[in-house]
């Protein structure tokens, strides 16, 4: 499995990966675009992805959110998701932010809490200080 950054020409298979229906690619592209994108792949195809969104504030308390994060189900249990969360959190630290918050599914929030991301209060929203 490698990581790689996201492509426009990976629209489609992302949407697929996320279980949405997408009548045009270009709407899913759109909603990736300006977002630090990695997609993980096998022989070329993509089997999982996080879409990390940097939300600019003042500068001590730079936060980001996952936005997505979704792997085939072949490839849950194999180390995918985990893989494309320490990537995008050693990208975000990089950026200067000290803190990632969530508001997954269900299966991208089991992952996530494996990984350190802590529940806040009774909100879905997750979160973990690097």
């Amino acid at each position: 499995m490698q990581l790689r950054e996201y492509r426009l020409s990976d629209a489609a298979a992302l949407a697929a990966l996320e279980k949405v229906s997408v009548e045009d690619p270009s709407a899913w592209a759109f909603a990736l675009r300006g977002r630090h994108t990695l997609v993980a792949e096998e022989n070329e195809k993509p089997i999982g992805f996080l879409s990390l969104e940097i939300l600019y504030g003042c500068t001590a308390c730079l936060s980001a959110r996952i936005v997505f994060l979704a792997v085939a189900d072949a490839y849950r249990g194999r180390g995918v998701a985990r893989q494309l969360v320490a990537e995008a959190e050693e990208n975000a630290r990089k950026s200067g932010v000290s803190v990632i918050f969530a508001d997954p599914g269900e299966n991208a929030r089991a992952a996530l809490l494996a990984l350190g991301y802590t529940a806040e209060d009774q909100t879905k929203t997750l979160r973990k200080y690097l």
